[in-house]
């Protein structure tokens, strides 16, 4: 488990805790998985649509990201599929839509989603995962993932605040690594 999903983790032990001292009950906080990039050879289809991540396995069946992300009410969405192999094919066994919470990039920076709200837009495009800063300058991923040979990429731009505005220092391409989703509302 990653640093921030454990400061998650006793942030709702204590919460729930703080509630039951007090005779009240708390929903549990939905839970997140991460669905880690399964590479772009030989493809696995899943009801003709493409595995792109795979996930944790639920309850002895395999399971994985598939399809287009798309938008949601609460963010991006994209199904989550579980399934098992019968032979030489796959057959889903349920199918989710699950809303993706943060994104971690083949350089190791760890993105998450900014909601649905208003948010900045730099060069014409929707900040939609803020980054940890570079030094003094802001970093997010803006616009929508990109479908490539190699996989799914997304634009990582460094950016800093100006009296006239915000100004893109740097921008890029970067590899999507793994996707933590959460069950969509």
């Amino acid at each position: 488990m990653r640093p921030r999903h454990n400061t998650l983790l006793l942030i709702t032990l204590i919460i729930t805790t703080a509630l039951a001292a007090c005779g009240m009950s708390a929903t549990p906080a939905a839970t997140i998985i991460t669905c880690t990039f399964a590479g772009s050879g030989t493809a696995i289809t899943l009801d003709g649509e493409r595995l792109v991540f795979t996930c944790p396995n639920v309850g002895g069946d395999n399971a994985a990201l598939v399809g287009n992300v798309r938008a949601g009410p609460n963010g991006w969405q994209i199904d989550k599929k579980t399934y098992k192999k019968s032979g030489s094919t796959y057959q889903t066994t349920s199918t989710s839509a699950v809303t993706i919470t943060s994104i971690l990039l083949a350089d190791a920076t760890q993105c998450d989603f900014v909601g649905t709200g208003a948010t900045i837009i730099l060069n014409g495009k929707r900040v939609n995962f803020t980054c940890p800063n570079a030094g003094n300058d802001s970093v997010a991923l803006v616009g929508e993932i990109q479908v490539v040979a190699q996989g799914w990429t997304i634009e990582k731009d460094t950016y800093t605040k100006t009296a006239s505005g915000f100004v893109v220092k740097s921008s890029a391409q970067v590899p999507i690594r793994s996707i933590d989703v959460a069950p969509a509302q």
